[in-house]
């Protein structure tokens, strides 16, 4: 049978499923819109995108925040490269949505939904947007999206691609569907060796896939400088020379263990300050009853404005209850425990306080960040604590090796920056997919029909 007729009878065999799956589909949509979800960008969801006139835009897509993240690092490059072609850039939740429109909203023409895998959902899609590629981030791979950019010529491209072990065992029961998939890809740039001998396994056309580093390190920030460091430390009452713990990322189960080790801690004779910073903000109420119950004082970043507010207690925990903050707060970090490890969430992005020169300690769970944690344990930026008393003990070692001139700072910094450029060669890659294409028809300036 010929490739080009196994994909049909793919395309037959997955959209029927589709089908007879639809009662069930749409009572799910009803159940969810009675609710309040999923109403906003319906249309959008049903393939009514945005008409775009003139240029043909790149269509980037990821599906959620933390993809949305990932993806800014390769907008910026593809900014770079192509300053005028319009970027359409589609999300799969409101929080993805959200993400894009605040980190990168000035570099797109617009951002709205992705349609749902239906087949005229996604060729309305195609046929109102024009793209001139489509290119996805990481690992949101719709075969219905991918056929129909394959049909009308569009080259599809993976960036930042990330296929997990889980990945890897659901498509080995079903192979054909992830020949289908990946045969629509014109080019799969993906983050870690590992993450390529996955998709090879997958039945990716080999001269397809390349190995270009994962786009995280493109989008550690610069830390805090010594000013703005200096106005932290006043805001929260730190003494110059006051060791301090920031427990980030916190989850539900893991702050009940920070506290018992920051107990420990203060027992040892050490007397470090702890900023605690909850993943969810709005758990603050929750997280601040679990300090005053261990016997701390505690006080809200949000109660302090900026710095007209109530001064802290010389020795209260200060709880990170707002959003956007914590990157910079990891500059005052003697010691930094990321959470979403020491319960098996799966970790949280570790390259952040890496880029601020500080120590990180995790929990044993961070199967979601494995690769990048590998080479920071490989490195020796990092450590593994599995219980509150080694979180205790390790957080102390090393404030009192802090300042000793070992040179970890610049090893963390150096393991970050000497990783970089991902996003750049995705953008490349991407330069290369547009030069080999067939010129597309255009009449007038670029622009989306819409609002964003």
């Amino acid at each position: 049978m010929s490739v080009a007729r196994r994909w049909r009878v793919m395309h037959l065999l997955y959209n029927t499923l589709i089908i007879l799956a639809l009662p069930a589909l749409l009572v799910y949509f009803g159940y969810r819109w009675l609710r309040g979800k999923s109403r906003e960008g319906w249309a959008e969801r049903m393939g009514y995108l945005p008409v775009f006139t003139g240029e043909p835009p790149i269509w980037v897509h990821a599906v959620s925040a933390g993809e949305a993240v990932a993806a800014e690092a390769v907008v910026r490059a593809l900014r770079e490269r192509l300053p005028d072609v319009p970027i359409l850039y589609t999300a799969g939740t409101p929080e993805g949505r959200a993400t894009a429109r605040k980190r990168m909203g000035s570099l797109l023409t617009h951002v709205a939904y992705a349609p749902y895998d239906l087949p005229w959902a996604v060729a309305r899609a195609m046929d109102r947007v024009r793209p001139r590629l489509y290119l996805l981030v990481e690992s949101d791979l719709w075969p219905n999206l991918l056929q129909a950019a394959a049909v009308r010529g569009v080259p599809a491209m993976l960036a930042n691609g990330y296929i997990s072990e889980r990945t890897l065992r659901r498509g080995r029961l079903v192979p054909a569907l992830y020949r289908w998939i990946f045969g629509n890809l014109c080019s799969i740039c993906v983050q870690t060796e590992a993450v390529r001998r996955r998709a090879l396994a997958l039945h990716a056309v080999p001269e397809r896939v390349c190995v270009v580093g994962n786009v995280k390190y493109d989008q550690a920030t610069a830390p805090l400088t010594d000013e703005q460091a200096s106005r932290w430390r006043a805001l929260f009452r730190l003494r110059p020379d006051e060791p301090v713990l920031v427990a980030g990322s916190t989850h539900p189960g893991e702050e009940e263990k920070v506290l018992a080790a920051y107990s420990a801690m203060r027992a040892s004779g050490i007397a470090p300050r702890l900023i605690l910073a909850p993943r969810h903000p709005q758990r603050a109420e929750e997280v601040e009853t679990l300090v005053r119950h261990a016997g701390f004082a505690c006080v809200r970043r949000s109660h302090l404005g900026e710095g007209d507010g109530p001064a802290p207690e010389p020795d209260a925990v200060i709880l990170l209850d707002t959003m956007g903050e914590l990157a910079g707060v990891f500059s005052l970090a003697t010691v930094v425990f990321l959470g979403g490890s020491l319960v098996p969430v799966g970790g949280h992005d570790i390259l952040q306080p890496l880029i601020a020169g500080k120590p990180v300690l995790l929990g044993p769970y961070t199967h979601r960040q494995r690769e990048i944690v590998e080479d920071a344990l490989d490195a020796g930026v990092v450590w593994v604590v599995t219980t509150p008393q080694e979180l205790a003990r390790r957080s102390l070692e090393l404030m009192k090796d802090a300042g000793s001139g070992d040179g970890y700072a610049a090893n963390a910094v150096s393991f970050v920056s000497g990783r970089r450029g991902a996003s750049q060669r995705c953008a490349e890659e991407a330069a290369r997919l547009l030069g080999e294409m067939q010129p597309l028809r255009t009449h007038g300036v670029g622009k989306a029909v819409g609002k964003s």
